[in-house]
């Protein structure tokens, strides 16, 4: 991921919020494109002259179609993560911590234990996903 989203200075927990904020590797894509044309549009006269404009403005018809393809593949990808911590964030309110320790647990000495060991399975879960995030 480009540090323009996630700064190598930011700690995983920064990056997972510039995340859920809706900055996303995808976001970067739009940007590659706005750069084109605007080194395009900059030298139009050379362009229609046929003289060299730029490295950006230079990306034959292939390579558009990769970053494009590399653009569907990632909006593809981080709708699953996103559809992921959704379905895990769902699995708490739907069942909360309590009502699922007073139902698998009578004994309210062990109360602790339980709650730990369940947050603990949903922290793993959730670093999971933040992981899988960050390779996008």
């Amino acid at each position: 991921m480009s540090p323009f989203f996630a700064p190598t200075s930011c700690t995983s927990l920064e990056n997972s919020v510039v995340w859920i904020s809706s900055c996303r590797p995808s976001s970067f894509i739009p940007f590659i494109y706005a750069l084109c044309s605007i080194e395009i549009e900059s030298h139009l006269t050379e362009f229609f002259q046929g003289t060299k404009i730029g490295k950006l403005a230079e990306l034959t018809a292939k390579q558009i179609t990769m970053v494009d393809e590399l653009q569907g593949k990632t909006i593809k990808k981080e709708r699953k993560l996103c559809s992921r911590l959704a379905s895990l964030q769902a699995k708490i309110v739907d069942q909360p911590l309590a009502s699922k320790l007073k139902r698998d647990n009578g004994d309210e000495g062990e109360d602790c234990g339980n709650i730990d060991e369940l947050l603990d399975e949903h922290s793993h879960e959730m670093a999971t996903i933040v992981e899988e995030a960050d390779d996008l």
